[in-house]
């Protein structure tokens, strides 16, 4: 069996095993190269990171490299800076730039930089510029910078050095430096070192100051 056919028949059998999405089973299907391969996965982005995301970190980290032509130039990449399109980080590191969407997971490093966003998982660290949007899940830290935005949850921790607006949730704890505003909810907590950011905190519900 070639590499083509050994990944189509692996896409089919995760998406079978699962018993999800007939519509994109009956995609892939009919897909007869990478090229289409890679189409579809944009088209069914969410379902393939949402309802197969295990199975589709395997399986880029396996085949990835050998079809790395054909998923970038149908804007698809794996730890690699991203200049468009979309992104997937995997104990890795990356860049993000211009309307570039990504999700990155594990032990990864990824800086996002004009309008690109990204929506973090696991451990991993973002410096967050310009004007892109970040979510922040699980135990993922962030900095911010420029005109920024910022919303976490879990056991997140933020720094602010910069940054439009930041939205904290669950126990997320935020270091304040400078920062357009603050908003705090559920049990997270806020340590200011600026005075003059006091007026731009706003805490709601039991979130608190350190």
């Amino acid at each position: 069996m070639d590499e083509f056919n050994e990944l189509h028949s692996k896409i089919l059998s995760e998406i079978k095993k699962n018993g999800s999405c007939v519509e994109g089973y009956e995609d892939i299907f009919r897909s007869s190269s990478i090229s289409e391969i890679s189409k579809h996965v944009k088209k069914w982005w969410n379902e393939v990171l949402d309802m197969h995301l295990e199975s589709s970190l395997h399986l880029f980290s396996d085949f990835f490299s050998k079809f790395e032509k054909e998923f970038n130039t149908n804007g698809i990449y794996f730890n690699q800076d991203a200049p468009e399109g979309y992104a997937i980080i995997y104990n890795g590191k990356a860049r993000l730039s211009g309307n570039a969407l990504g999700r990155s997971f594990g032990c990864s490093q990824v800086e996002t930089v004009d309008s690109s966003s990204l929506i973090s998982f696991g451990k991993t660290k973002v410096n967050v510029r310009d004007c892109s949007k970040v979510e922040l899940r699980e135990q993922s830290s962030g900095v911010m910078y420029d005109e920024s935005e910022v919303t976490a949850y879990d056991s997140v921790y933020v720094v602010c050095q910069g940054g439009k607006t930041l939205h904290l949730a669950g126990t997320t704890i935020a270091e304040v430096h400078h920062c357009g505003s603050i908003y705090a909810y559920g049990d997270s907590r806020v340590k200011n070192v600026n005075p003059r950011m006091e007026r731009r905190i706003y805490l709601y519900e039991q979130s608190s100051m350190i």
